[in-house]
């Protein structure tokens, strides 16, 4: 069976990890960017099943990151965040 790689885009590097033990520990194979720059990278290096990213970044415009990884992979794209604002939630 292939295992399902997923990448994970997430500047909360608790969050990010927290996640990651999560899908490992669900038989996933998992990659972690802490940036824009390593995510893109990522994209460019490997197969990827499933990108998760966090829409809520100081470094990045996570819009922009999710039109330039769509333009890149047809992997779904699932959006999450810890943020305690429901409008950062809602957007």
């Amino acid at each position: 069976m292939d295992t399902t790689t997923v990448l994970v885009i997430d500047e909360n590097r608790a969050a990010a990890i927290a996640t990651g033990v999560a899908l490992r520990e669900s038989g996933f194979e998992v990659i972690l960017a802490e940036d824009a720059v390593q995510g893109l990278s990522a994209l460019r290096t490997s197969e990827l099943q499933l990108i998760i990213v966090d829409p809520i970044s100081k470094s990045f415009d996570p819009k922009r990151i999710l039109e330039r990884a769509r333009a890149m992979t047809s992997a779904p794209i699932l959006a999450y965040t810890s943020s305690p604002h429901c409008e950062d939630r809602v957007e």
